[in-house]
């Protein structure tokens, strides 16, 4: 199911002709006089385009007389009221906020089946015994009234139900309970608000010329809505070309959690759907061409799906499409405008383009005129009909020769670096952000940050802040200087004082009890060695010379 704005224009497309609607303007007239509601009365009205599944190409007025209205449910969230018709059948109403949300006097867009919503969506369901499996659609509460209890004693509708599909043929209707709200129709132009492009501007023919769901009465800004199919390869060649859509829809989030956009388009004796999805977290950005290769499993691979009246492409295909327009506001896709090419193993590459109020009037944009259309094109803006691109990295010579052959790296960490057509560009890092080595830091050392400059700046700890603890009474705790990264050389107490358990050699025993009653200062181990060693070597030297005196004796 994928919804998206969409103003139950059916009946302004080729699905009704302006023959049902000449047939259904008295009808309405009359149907706002006869029921026009008393203070607190209960009537359903319901009118159904060809092939609607629950109602058909009928409309139907029922009142108090013709069945029993009834309240089945009701909280702060949702509303249900159904409606038992003598002798056939019975029809449920049901409307929902958005989870969490109270139900009040308002219009609710991009509806779904009810509970199965997403959390961001409004739900409805409108069934007589089943109902659809799915649905779309859009309803405006117009009155909402509850007691003490909080169940609801007053309740005014309208709304437009699509079954399965958005562009499947709408059910649009009214139901009142115990209310004084008329059927809206503010224009008179015999179409109710409910399904009038334009509610506010008379335009009993609704006349639509550029298919996007406003009325040209109310059409500040018209654009072009069309697919245009090309297959260049066939024999003969064919194109396709269809202008406006049976549908157009985005995915919701709680059945495709990722962007998806598409269009149904349907003829006297075929049908084309094509949808485009991306994964991953991306977003549709104007000016990108996404390449995708599908029946390869991967997050990370946009999508394109084509089907030909049940033909779709079961073994591998691959292409592009490059987003020309993309606006998407308020939970409603605004505008697009895409141009792609698609290719099934096998068989026949088709290009094509779909535009959704779009500005982008002509299919297969190709802003340079060199004969490439831009989503093919390695330099858009730039004629170059070779497509020439020596060094291999996407741009072509014609954009990419100002840093060809050129390094374009400024060797600085608070840079990123790269090379576009107009020459070599280093964007600068944020202010703030970590750069260097962080793995190389000294002890009186800080992460170091980029400045608003682009330069790596090292930063050390302002002084007083100990970076090396003492080991004994006779050691000293090092501090850092504030100028240096490094923490200070170990360093030892030289004047010890009486009683504060220094050991030699660190002290003097002549005024230190500590350092016990030697009157020399103790030798450390390698002291004693070297003295030892010196008294050795004196006494062989003295031995010989001592026995040689006593033999000349």
């Amino acid at each position: 199911m994928v919804p998206c704005r969409y103003r139950a224009s059916s009946v302004r497309f080729d699905v009704l002709t302006m023959k049902f609607l000449s047939n259904h303007l008295l009808v309405v007239s009359l149907l706002s006089f006869l029921i026009a509601p008393a203070r607190g009365q209960s009537f359903l009205f319901l009118q159904g385009e060809p092939d609607e599944p629950l109602l058909g190409e009928q409309t139907l007025i029922y009142e108090e007389s013709d069945g029993s209205f009834t309240l089945e449910m009701s909280s702060t969230n949702y509303v249900e009221i159904g409606f038992q018709v003598d002798g056939y059948g019975g029809w449920r109403f049901l409307f929902a906020a958005r989870q969490g949300e109270p139900l009040i006097v308002g219009s609710y867009e991009n509806a779904e089946r009810y509970p199965f919503q997403g959390p961001k969506q409004p739900g409805m369901d409108i069934s007589l015994g089943s109902g659809c499996s799915q649905l779309t659609g859009r309803f405006v509460v117009l009155e909402i009234q509850r007691n003490e209890q909080g169940e609801v004693t007053q309740f005014a509708a309208d709304f437009e139900q699509h079954c399965e599909w958005l562009y499947s043929p709408a059910l649009f209707g009214a139901i009142r309970f115990q209310s004084e709200m008329p059927l809206q129709d503010q224009d008179n132009d015999g179409i109710y608000d409910i399904a009038d492009n334009c509610p506010l501007g008379w335009n009993p023919n609704q006349r639509d010329h550029d298919w996007d769901d406003l009325g040209d009465v109310c059409d500040a800004a018209p654009g072009v809505s069309y697919v245009w199919i090309n297959i260049p390869d066939a024999e003969p060649p064919q194109s396709v070309f269809r202008n406006g859509l049976d549908g157009f829809f985005r995915a919701p989030g709680f059945v495709i959690p990722v962007p998806v956009v598409g269009a149904h388009v349907e003829g006297p004796s075929y049908w084309w759907i094509l949808s485009f999805v991306l994964l991953n977290g991306q977003q549709f950005v104007p000016g990108v061409t996404y390449y995708f290769i599908n029946n390869v499993p991967t997050q990370d691979q946009p999508e394109m799906y084509l089907e030909r009246s049940g033909y779709v492409c079961n073994r591998s295909s691959w292409g592009w499409f490059h987003v020309l327009e993309y606006v998407f506001e308020d939970d409603f896709l605004e505008s697009v405008a895409i141009d792609f090419e698609y290719r099934c193993s096998g068989s026949l590459t088709q290009f094509g383009s779909l535009r959704y109020n779009s500005q982008f009037i002509e299919p297969l944009v190709d802003a340079d005129g060199d004969g490439v259309v831009d989503g093919s094109d390695n330099c858009p803006q730039q004629s170059n009909p070779l497509q020439n691109d020596n060094d291999q990295d996407g741009p072509g010579d014609v954009c990419d020769n100002r840093c060809f052959g050129v390094d374009c790296n400024d060797s600085s960490d608070c840079t990123i670096d790269s090379c576009t057509p107009q020459g070599c560009e280093n964007l600068r890092l944020a202010s703030g952000t970590s750069c260097g080595n962080p793995k190389s830091l000294e002890r009186c050392d800080l992460p170091n940050t980029c400045n608003s400059e682009g330069v790596c700046i090292d930063h050390v700890m302002t002084p007083g802040i100990p970076c090396r603890a003492a080991n004994d009474s006779c050691d000293r705790a090092e501090l850092c200087t504030g100028t240096s990264p490094f923490c200070p050389l170990d360093e030892f107490i030289v004047n010890c004082n009486d009683g504060d358990g220094c050991c030699l050699p660190h002290c003097n025993p002549d005024n230190d009890s500590d350092c016990g009653p030697q009157s020399i200062p103790a030798v450390s181990t390698w002291g004693f060695l070297i003295l030892t060693l010196l008294f050795l070597i004196l006494a062989k030297v003295s031995w010989p010379r001592a026995q040689g005196q006593q033999h000349r004796t």
